[in-house]
This record gives structure tokens, sequence and C-alpha cells, in this order.
């Protein structure tokens, strides 16, 4: 599964952003440029295996924009930097994504159109499996998202 971007910035924008990112120990899931002008918006999605803690953004954003500011890749118009964590929102296309959604409820479009949901208990590079055994072939999937649980209590 691909994740598409309808607003991939240019190459260049996303070499600086990926190595400023991954130099600071984070994951970089999605680089978006929207607008024009000056009201461009440059959003990074950022990504860690122990979460993304607001202390996590700040410094992602100010080590980000500063180096933005170096290496002049974003010209002389202004633009807004937004550095956000992914989300439950967002698709699930990677690996590492499924890997760290263990114990949430996913809902997974197929191929062939059909739609299941299930909670997950473990992921690989290839597959998911659900807490009832089912497995799902990750390349058989066209989307697959976090089911959000408002009365879910914590394990602790």
């Amino acid at each position: 599964m691909a994740e598409h971007l309808a607003h991939l910035a240019p190459p260049r924008v996303n070499e600086v952003v990926s190595s400023c990112v991954e130099s600071l120990g984070v994951d970089l899931d999605a680089v978006e440029l929207r607008g024009g002008g000056p009201k461009r918006v440059l959003r990074v999605v950022i990504d860690h295996e122990a979460g993304v803690s607001l202390e996590v953004i700040t410094e992602v954003s100010r080590e980000l924009s500063a180096e933005l500011d170096r290496s002049a890749v974003m010209g002389g118009t202004g633009y807004t930097l937004e550095v956000t964590s992914r989300g439950l929102s967002r698709p699930l296309t990677l690996p590492r994504h499924w890997q760290r959604n263990v114990g949430r409820m996913v809902v997974a479009t197929f191929a062939d159109g059909r739609r299941e949901r299930g909670r997950l208990a473990s992921a690989t590079d290839d597959t998911a499996t659900l807490d009832d055994g089912t497995e799902w072939a990750l390349a058989d999937l066209t989307t697959a998202v976090i089911e959000p649980e408002l009365n879910k209590q914590k394990e602790r």
C-alpha cells in the first residue's frame, strides 16, 4: 500500500526535511506543501515508536525551522511550518504503522472492496494478525485506519 499525498513538496524540500527530522531520531511520515505565495503551509508529519510528545514536536519545529532557513529551499516567500504527529485518522501504510498500533481496533478495506474490522494483535512487515487469529496480508489492503475507541480503558 502506498500512501497518497495530494500536495507533495518539491524533492529538495523533502531532502532537507528528511535529513533534519531523521537526525533527531524521529520518523518522517509525510511532507506536504499547500497554498501559494506567502500563504504556503509546509506540513511535516512525524512519528516515533514511543509516541510523539509536545516536547518532540517543539524540538523538531525549532530545529527544522532553523535548517529550512539555512538552506533557503523554501525561497524568499514566507510560509507557515506545521509539525504534527500522525494522529489516528492517517492511513496505516507502512509496517511500522501497524506494529506501533498493536492492541487497537483497525478497519481495513481490501482490494476486492470488502471491509473488515478487528483488534490488531501483532504485525510483521507483510501481515497483520487480529486477536481472533485472522491474518490479513498487507498487500491485499487498499486502505486501513485506526478506529478510535472513546470508552476503552488504558491497560496498566
